[in-house]
């Protein structure tokens, strides 16, 4: 028995090179029809399969993995039948490195395409954190970790209307990727409410420069009285103004303008005293968007800022 395995194995590592598996005197698998002068211990010409059947909930099922060569570009194509690869081992997931990634985003593949409804109302929602992670390794050795970054369960609930995480292993992992379309989309709209603001504002102040010739010099010597917070921001209508007063016995007013310059609302109060104070205010049934509140003092504009309602 001894004499025929030693001959068999004698004949797999001698067997020629237009053989399809060989191991030559140095212990290099060869796969494929190749010479013995490559410097790889294991060399596989043509394409790699790995097949595996499981079962899950009585359920059958099988997977398979390939790594293709010369199957146009870019040269190697890596992928399987799941759809889905995790760099996964031990019970935690693995780094990924390389230089650059790309991500398919052909428009053959999109359809009932439309623009972002709102998108700073969402961003405003979001709620980044600085945060640790703790991984363990192989040798239960554990690593912390410093981070940015959000919870996959928060972002889910706040872009519940686009599949932005996936479970996996026992854990939410999220994809980054979807919020940059959310953040160009919000910066544009910033963009355009700062447009419009500035259309407002030279508006607003040719019409007084027109009605009251001494009013600039007036809204200079205000212009230390100002709004020193809206709380909170974003709201659902319900907010405080905290405001500072360097006037005494003023009429101070605030207005509530939407992003067209229509004045919604208009909330009147009187001082005796210079200093901080506070308003509550309460827009009842306002419709969500960007509204400007504008305060004056005697008539006289002197500061703004930015409300979001949701």
């Amino acid at each position: 028995m001894r004499s025929l395995i030693t001959l068999f194995f004698t004949s797999l590592i001698t067997i020629s090179v237009f053989g399809q598996l060989k191991v030559d005197a140095f212990g290099k698998v060869i796969i494929g029809n190749l010479g013995a002068g490559q410097n790889s211990s294991c060399l596989i010409n043509g394409n790699l399969q790995l097949q595996q059947n499981y079962s899950i909930n009585n359920q059958n099922h099988q997977v398979q993995f390939y790594i293709k060569t010369g199957n146009g570009e870019p040269g190697v194509d890596i992928g399987s039948t799941k759809n889905k690869i995790a760099f996964y081992l031990d019970g935690s997931f693995n780094s990924l490195f390389a230089s650059k990634y790309n991500k398919v985003s052909d428009s053959i593949i999109k359809f009932n395409h439309f623009s972002i409804q709102d998108p700073l109302t969402k961003l405003m929602m979001l709620k980044p954190y600085n945060y640790n992670t703790v991984t363990m390794g192989a040798d239960s050795s554990y690593t912390t970790l410093s981070e940015y970054g959000f919870f996959s369960q928060e972002v889910e609930n706040t872009l519940s209307e686009v599949n932005i995480t996936e479970n996996q292993h026992g854990l939410k992992l999220l994809d980054y990727d979807q919020i940059i379309p959310l953040l160009v989309a919000a910066v544009k709209e910033q963009q355009y409410q700062l447009d419009s603001l500035k259309e407002v504002i030279a508006t607003c102040c040719a019409a007084d420069r027109s009605s009251n010739p001494t009013k600039s010099s007036t809204f200079s010597r205000l212009s230390r009285s100002e709004i020193t917070q809206i709380s909170p921001n974003p709201n659902n209508g319900i907010f405080q103004i905290d405001f500072y007063i360097t006037e005494l016995k003023s009429d101070v007013s605030f207005e509530i303008l939407d992003m067209n310059g229509q004045l919604i609302k208009t909330i009147q109060q009187k001082t005796n005293v210079s200093n901080k104070q506070s308003i509550e205010v309460n827009l009842n049934n306002i419709v969500t968007g960007q509204y400007i509140v504008r305060m004056l003092i005697n008539e006289q504009i002197c500061d703004s800022k930015k409300l979001l309602v949701y």
